[in-house]
């Protein structure tokens, strides 16, 4: 994996930039051995939100295999049936039938 942030100074402040978004930020250090370990955790974070995304999706796909096939209109009509209160029912037909949820179907 690439990291995301790089390590600069300047002055003799350590900095680190956020390599897509070229977000700077101070790491409040002069000690260029405290700013690698702060380099490191800061990539690690941003690492690990990825790969627990990748194994959260292996983990739900292996418990559920249709997961990957079932679209808006499923889950909508899953919400319809469960639903014993009429109110609560018409409700979500009349947003089932919302034009404006169209874009979430593909």
């Amino acid at each position: 994996m690439t990291s995301t942030f790089r390590l600069y100074r300047r002055g003799k402040t350590f900095y680190c930039e956020h390599t897509e978004t070229k977000k700077q930020q101070s790491l409040r250090t002069k000690d260029r051995m405290e700013a690698n370990r702060l380099l490191v955790a800061m990539n690690a974070g941003d690492n690990s939100v990825a790969l627990n995304r990748e194994l959260g999706r292996i983990y739900l796909m292996s418990a559920e295999p249709e997961l990957n096939i079932r679209t808006w209109r499923d889950v909508m009509n899953a919400l319809i049936e469960k639903h014993k209160v009429e109110a609560t029912r018409y409700r979500y037909e009349i947003a089932s039938k919302d034009n404006g949820s169209s874009r979430f179907s593909t």
